[in-house]
């Protein structure tokens, strides 16, 4: 038997360990880790024995092998329980091998020696006591170990069985790094801020934790309703949600929580600065990024931190305090008395609270839609999720509930994939306040007291100021309208559509997802008509109120265009009607139509429309005249296939390849021009837009050690203007991006950042497009195919060589 009970920080290589340096592994006793011993290459890459030859593997690789390990199963290794890969590295991290097991992934920063002493000096028997020594590295940073948490809510997943397991002495390991009890903060640390470029609020979150929720933490809006969570016992981390849709059971695997909707907030989300952070045992951690460290504050000391670090944190604004702060804990809920002594030091701004830990998850695919963050509230230890009370707290103290808004119902079946880190977003579809398998009509007793066209009203001006500030922020939200016309039907009609639950979620997710106008009819379960005569589709539509059109229009060589037409009440002459267009595409986004021959005008530019009655089930054009539908040219469908359109074959791209090194990235703002790379490997190939400029770097240091000598700011700042990184977003592909992730942050506070893991390719359009492969690039650019008219940088600088791989 082997005795592994800790191990030795040591110096630079060769020194020898000492007695005195011997240090206890980083994770709570009474753990049973999950140990991998390999080699390593020089780019930080694992090695497996192949007939006995060290072959380098990629995290992707390795992290689809560990997952399919018996041994890693939940029945064998209880979730909690880490993987820890003893390996020699030089500060790489390995979030996506995190993301790949579902489980905490620790490994070494320095490199490792290993030795073996007999428990027994006289004989073999009782065993050998395995002798681990970590080295320091020259840098400083070396001799310990670090960890990623998977992504998402597979995180969250993993820090609620800690938290379950492990509920006293937080302060030992719910950060990575924690300063000794009582050592004060210093004043001049700086919390991560969150929501890209509209600043949204501020985190106080270690590294660690930060990249696991990332992806949340950039949406540039949040959601007006929120979700409860509990945990999914059935759950197996690892397992992927693609693979298993038609397996009941597997699918449920995939799953790390249960979901409940409960409503809308009791606030208005788009008027609070939001605060994240961990609360335990009445004191809130606050981390430095400068030494890596996290402390521990009072309420009293952290409210006085809050002000300050909210002030300097306005924008053009700077100085000015937000009128009021949302505040989203971890762990535990912030207590009364805590709470009153913080909103004391905040010192102005009105605190507001919920009775239960929380977590923000993203709700929405950052690529094809608007990236939007929503809460979901944690269960306590005893599994249990307390009815959630929203508390307003003043400076003096004085605290007020806030009253609940309607709850859209309960659906325990309801789970979050266990794979969004795979994918990078997560999407819920809202709870039907009545059955999906059978709508009811609407009525003022069905739960829904106002009409469904004055619902949709009402919440379109909202979501369209939510899609112009993620714009602002960067975000790519070209033809979003048939996911814009899903969230309105569920506006309207308080349901995300005509199916099953299951069934309803499946085709959600392949709507917002893949803007598929086929995906929004199924979820609607109905059958459109296509070229549908102007006349005979305002007839019906005007039949009866509270009645809905999603119309196609055909716009000639673009793409299609969805829009909604309501006839509903008018909410400001009682006992009238009217008819209503929105359109995301106009601002404003409603507007009446006033005439009969205006309603015709739009109605004949359409190439498909459905039509829902006052309940949104389905209704017919039946007795539609038959219609000659004209020839379109290039008349592009958004969703559906590029082969299943008029449009062109193969697109042709002028393109500039990058070389690796930090000097040798390139700028472009040239019309349908693109940036690629490729061989990446351990190398990160970042990408950078700001709405009209575009740049790609094929980094392969952070520092000034890799081709052409030059640190990756440098780099870039030689390319473009970019400051702090206000208006820029940021995408990082390749092996090593955590750590550049990381370092961009520190570098540009302002800009959004996207790490969208692996590949050993990666493009960049003018346009900010960014995609991993052609395949992928030409999805997003609706054509079968691209082709990429190859141009060199040049001159090519004189110490670039050829790279060694591992």
């Amino acid at each position: 038997m082997a005795d592994v009970t800790g191990y030795y920080l040591q110096g630079l290589p060769p020194s020898r360990p000492l007695l005195a340096d011997w240090r206890t592994w980083p994770w709570p006793p009474g753990l049973d880790p999950f140990l991998l011993m390999a080699h390593s290459s020089p780019h930080n890459q694992l090695c497996l024995m192949v007939d006995g030859e060290a072959r380098p593997v990629t995290d992707q690789a390795l992290g689809s092998w560990l997952r399919a390990l018996p041994e890693l199963n939940t029945s064998k290794r209880p979730l909690e329980d880490p993987v820890v890969a003893l390996t020699c590295s030089t500060g790489a991290m390995r979030p996506r091998l995190a993301d790949l097991v579902g489980r905490l992934v620790w490994f070494p920063h320095g490199e490792m020696t290993v030795g073996v002493k007999p428990l027994d000096a006289v004989g073999r028997a009782a065993g050998d006591k395995v002798r681990l020594g970590v080295h320091c590295t020259a840098d400083g940073e070396g001799g310990r170990f670090r960890s990623s948490y998977p992504q998402g809510p597979a995180g969250d997943r993993i820090r609620f069985a800690y938290r379950s397991r492990f509920a006293s002495r937080p302060a030992d390991w719910l950060v990575e790094r924690s300063a000794a009890p009582g050592t004060r903060a210093p004043a001049g640390l700086r919390p991560y801020p969150i929501g890209g470029k509209r600043a949204l609020g501020l985190c106080y979150f270690d590294w660690r934790d930060h990249a696991s929720r990332s992806s949340a933490l950039a949406a540039p809006v949040l959601g007006s309703s929120y979700v409860a969570w509990t945990p999914n016992d059935a759950y197996q981390p690892g397992t992927s949600a693609h693979t298993v849709t038609s397996a009941g059971a597997l699918r449920a695997a995939a799953r790390p929580w249960h979901s409940r909707e409960l409503g809308e907030l009791p606030f208005d989300p788009d008027g609070v600065a939001i605060v994240v952070c961990y609360f335990a045992d009445g004191l809130f951690a606050v981390y430095d990024a400068w030494q890596d460290l996290t402390y521990w504050e009072t309420p009293g000391a952290f409210g006085v931190r809050l002000r300050k670090d909210l002030a300097e944190a306005g924008g053009p604004a700077r100085g000015k305090l937000p009128s009021c702060v949302l505040l989203l804990t971890d762990f535990d809920a912030v207590s009364d008395s805590a709470r009153g002594q913080l909103a004391r030091g905040l010192g102005g701004a009105e605190l507001i609270t919920v009775n239960a830990p929380s977590a923000l998850f993203l709700d929405e695919d950052s690529e094809l839609g608007v990236p939007r963050a929503r809460i979901a509230l944690l269960p306590a230890t005893s599994r249990v999720v307390a009815a959630p009370v929203w508390t307003a707290t003043t400076t003096t103290g004085t605290s007020t509930t806030l009253p609940s808004a309607p709850s859209l119902g309960d659906r325990t079946d309801r789970a979050l994939p266990a794979d969004t880190a795979l994918r990078g977003s997560v999407h819920t579809t809202r709870t039907p306040t009545h059955s999906t398998a059978t709508p009811q009509p609407w009525s003022f007793d069905a739960g829904m007291r106002t009409p469904p066209a004055q619902r949709l009203l009402e919440w379109a001006p909202k979501r369209a100021n939510q899609r112009r500030a993620a714009l602002d922020g960067g975000a790519n939200l070209a033809d979003d309208c048939v996911p814009l016309a899903a969230e309105g039907f569920a506006a309207a009609y308080g349901r995300t559509g005509n199916r099953s639950a299951e069934a309803e979620d499946a085709a959600g997710d392949r709507v917002i997802a893949k803007k598929d106008w086929l995906g929004l009819m199924d979820i609607l379960r109905v059958v459109p008509d296509l070229w549908p005569d102007p006349a005979k589709l305002t007839k019906t539509l005007m039949q009866k109120p509270e009645q809905l059109a999603v119309v196609r229009l055909a716009r000639q060589n673009q793409h299609d265009h969805v829009i909604l037409v309501v006839h509903g009440r008018d909410p400001d002459h009682p006992g009238q009607t009217g008819v209503w267009q929105v359109d995301f595409a106009k601002h404003p986004v409603t507007r009446r139509i006033t005439s009969q021959p205006e309603l015709l005008t739009l109605m004949s530019t359409a190439s498909s429309a459905a039509l829902l009655d006052g309940s949104g089930l389905p209704l017919s054009l039946s007795g539609a005249i038959e219609r000659r539908i004209p020839y379109r040219a290039a008349l592009l469908d958004p969703g559906a296939s590029p082969a299943a359109t008029d449009g062109p074959e193969q697109a042709t791209l002028p393109g500039t390849y990058i070389l690796q090194g930090n000097r040798n990235g390139a700028s472009t703002n040239q019309s349908n021009s693109v940036l690629h790379t490729t061989d990446l490997g351990p190398c990160v190939a970042v990408c950078g837009h700001n709405g009209s400029l575009a740049f790609m770097i094929h980094s392969d240091s952070l520092a000034s050690g890799g081709i052409g000598r030059t640190d990756l700011m440098l780099g870039i700042r030689r390319l473009v203007s970019i400051g702090t990184g206000d208006g820029w977003a940021i995408s990082l592909i390749g092996g090593s991006t955590a750590g550049c992730s990381k370092y961009l942050h520190q570098h540009l506070p302002s800009a959004t950042i996207r790490d969208l893991g692996e590949s050993e390719g990666a493009f960049i359009t003018e346009t900010g497009l960014v995609a991993k492969t052609k395949r992928e690039l030409a999805a997003l650019l609706g054509v079968p195919s691209i082709s990429i008219t190859q141009r060199t940088l040049s001159p090519v600088p004189d110490d670039v060589v050829s790279p060694v791989r591992g």
